[in-house]
């Protein structure tokens, strides 16, 4: 429980696994899920995430205000991520994930959602202008987010 409790980023997340691995073999379900929410637990608590829940295959993370959505690094995993994400303003500004079934996909899914937002300000503290027919628009660099393996063992991509 010490190792699941340092779990602050998927190379945590990949030693612990390991680690557990190595010492009692082929890990049951409940053990990966207590991984896979410990790394989302951290990634959530970067950006203030008040709230984390999975229902009947729909994933959402609950954020403090209107002023965390406003976060460039957010904005930036919502477009990434818009084919499989929703914003759900109802009660509070939550980021609804949908499409997948399995309780672990959804939090791989959010997973991912976050540590692309968190690798998001490097890449928007790059960005240059450039110009075409006289509009700037503002290109990155090429960011290669090839994380498979992460969640759940070595077969599954975060």
């Amino acid at each position: 429980y010490k190792q699941i409790a340092e779990i602050s980023s998927v190379a945590d997340y990949k030693r612990v696994y390991s680690s557990l691995e190595e010492m009692y073999g082929p890990l049951p379900q409940a053990v990966i899920n207590l991984l896979v929410i410990a790394v989302l637990k951290s990634y959530a608590a970067k950006f203030n995430v008040r709230k984390i829940s999975v229902v009947k295959g729909v994933g959402a993370l609950e954020f403090p205000s209107l002023e965390a959505l406003g976060d460039k690094r957010i904005q930036a995993a919502m477009d990434k991520y818009r084919e499989r994400v929703r914003l759900n303003m109802s009660e509070a500004p939550v980021v609804e994930f949908f499409g997948r079934r399995e309780a672990t996909d959804l939090m791989a899914e959010m997973t991912k959602f976050l540590k692309f937002a968190g690798q998001a300000k490097k890449m928007l503290d790059f960005t240059t202008p450039v110009h075409y027919n006289n509009e700037a628009n503002y290109v990155g660099p090429e960011s290669s987010l090839d994380l498979a393996g992460c969640i759940g063992g070595r077969e599954n991509n975060v």
